[in-house]
């Protein structure tokens, strides 16, 4: 299911994105149930998702929604990592950032993130 598992130099960009996302209010969704009413809503941004969750069917569904809302999507190598860079002790599944407004803190790191994602995919 990790069809698009990023590495390296981009990973770090992402997981940049993520902790300053964190810092700020509403940027930022933890967890399935949360990521999937965001989307479901219309909410635009960037979908992480820990590529080690078991069992699979928790996040099976969030590849095709993202798909569906024109949303991208990537996997993360562990969510004990995802966890951490969303500024938690807890490891989580999937994070969602929402489409940073204009003179976001995070807005370049955003961007920089989504053009490396879209040329992943």
């Amino acid at each position: 299911i990790a069809d698009v598992m990023i590495a390296d130099k981009l990973l770090d960009r992402s997981l940049k994105l993520l902790k300053k996302a964190a810092g700020e209010k509403k940027c930022l969704f933890r967890g399935v149930g949360e990521v999937t009413k965001a989307l479901r809503k219309g909410n635009s941004g960037i979908v992480f998702i820990a590529a080690d969750v078991y069992p699979v069917d928790i996040i099976a569904h969030l590849p095709v929604l993202c798909e569906q809302k024109n949303v991208v999507y990537a996997f993360i190598p562990s969510r004990k990592m995802l966890g951490g860079a969303a500024r938690s002790k807890r490891p989580a599944s999937v994070l969602f950032v929402k489409t940073p407004a204009t003179e976001s803190p995070y807005e370049s790191l955003y961007t920089k993130a989504l053009g490396g994602l879209k040329e992943a995919n």
